[in-house]
């Protein structure tokens, strides 16, 4: 069942990490295309509107990062946690093998 948990939280993060790219991806196609409409010829009445709607789509996806990185940062501490679960869990049962081993013994 731990190696299930470790196996899912890992899943989880590098689902996270991939979105965290695609986002990034994003902004900066998003960044590209508003410089290159920034050097159009000069701004028409109805651009202001424009550009204040490439803020607003730049805000919301500049939004979207931090809580992704939070999200990152969570899996992270919690695929930690699990895989010391883990290692805690196969010590416990060495020592059990080794108490067995020695009552066996004797």
């Amino acid at each position: 069942m731990q190696e299930q948990r470790i196996a899912g939280v890992a899943r989880q993060l590098t689902e996270t990490e991939e979105q965290i790219r695609a986002l990034e991806g994003v902004r900066n196609a998003f960044v590209t295309q508003m410089l290159k409409d920034l050097d159009k010829e000069p701004a028409e009445p109805g651009e202001a509107n424009l550009f204040a709607g490439m803020k607003a789509q730049l805000e919301k996806i500049e939004n979207g990062d931090p809580v992704l990185k939070e999200r990152q940062a969570t899996l992270s501490r919690q695929l930690s946690d699990e895989q010391a679960r883990w290692v805690a869990f196969n010590g416990q049962l060495e020592e059990l093998e080794k108490l067995l081993a020695a009552t066996k013994r004797r």
